[in-house]
């Protein structure tokens, strides 16, 4: 819950090793967040193996310029999390006939 920050006690806030989401409209994309650093795979739709792209948002907030060919060790943390981060839904999956990370009871 992100009540805490609203109410102005961030202190109280609940802090995560990193943020995991995925929007199923316009291709299908998936992104993490860990730290200063946002990973991306955008058209899963059209490529099940699309390439991660990553930005350092201290300095680039706007998300310009991927880096990904720069940190190669910043990918082998992040891309481990875009299966085993999301729980696959029989409603929303991105990758049809195909589970693709744990399986809700």
């Amino acid at each position: 819950s992100y009540l805490p920050t609203l109410l102005g006690k961030p202190k109280d806030q609940q802090s995560h090793k990193y943020l995991y989401w995925e929007f199923h409209e316009r291709g299908k994309k998936q992104a993490i967040r860990m730290g200063p650093w946002k990973a991306v795979r955008l058209n899963l739709a059209k490529n099940r193996n699309a390439p991660i792209e990553l930005y350092d948002l201290r300095s680039d907030i706007g998300e310009e310029n991927n880096i990904a060919g720069q940190h190669a060790d910043v990918i082998g943390r992040l891309k481990p999390l875009f299966k085993s981060a999301r729980v696959e839904s029989d409603v929303f999956t991105l990758f049809p006939g195909k589970p693709a990370g744990k399986k809700r009871k």
